[in-house]
């Protein structure tokens, strides 16, 4: 049936049809409660509108008075009120306080970039002189490491010169020793064989003679 199909849909969590009217139904019913209540409230005054009227102008004179009143200090044209010309110079004045600290805060913000790109240049420059001295101290070491050593081999150069010229002269002297030695070997051994010929030479003599003598006195006497 049409009721157990109902129950059903319900119990599966699906509104009815029945049920979705009744809820418009309900909303359509309180609006037109609101429209004849204001509509009665109106035509059989059940609330004077003039004194409410009365009470809110009342209520505004009273708060801009106050207000007026607290404002009074921002008075800057001098007419004992604040307005919009007032509003206008203290905005004016702030918008002008605004733009100097801008200013300012620009002027300090360029200050701070140039102080930085200096500072970044200044460094760089520094580096770049600072490698440019290391280079040049390179440099340098590497000249004087160069003509240290030209000098150092210069000057072994010079010894070593030193040293064959004195073993020249000592070889030429040793030589010339030996050959004076040498010389005056010969010359004695010369004068010693010279002298042991004349000796030979006066020994011979001495027995040449008596043998001579014999030997002439020999033929003499065979020819005789």
């Amino acid at each position: 049936s049409s009721e157990g199909k109902t129950a059903v849909e319900s119990k599966n969590g699906k509104s009815s049809a029945g049920t979705k009217y009744s809820m418009f139904t309900w909303f359509v019913v309180l609006a037109l409660l609101g429209v004849w209540s204001s509509v009665a409230v109106v035509y059989f005054e059940v609330v004077d509108y003039d004194s409410v009227m009365a009470r809110a102008k009342q209520f505004r004179m009273n708060f801009s008075e106050v207000l007026q009143g607290k404002l009074t200090a921002y008075d800057t044209d001098g007419d004992g009120d604040f307005d919009v010309e007032d509003a206008k110079v203290l905005l004016g004045g702030s918008l002008g306080i605004n733009a100097k600290e801008r200013e300012r805060l620009e002027k300090e913000r360029v200050a701070k970039e140039r102080e930085r790109l200096e500072k970044e240049r200044v460094a760089r420059e520094t580096e770049r002189l600072e490698k440019e001295r290391v280079g040049l101290e390179k440099e340098r070491v590497a000249r004087e490491t160069e003509r240290l050593e030209k000098e150092r081999v210069a000057r072994e150069t010079e010894r070593l010169e030193k040293e064959r010229e004195r073993s020249r002269v000592a070889q030429e002297k040793q030589r010339a020793e030996k050959d004076r030695f040498e010389r005056e070997r010969v010359s004695r051994e010369q004068k010693e064989s010279e002298a042991a010929r004349e000796k030979d030479g006066l020994l011979q003599g001495r027995t040449e003679r008596p043998r001579l003598a014999r030997e002439k006195a020999a033929r003499d006497k065979m020819e005789a």
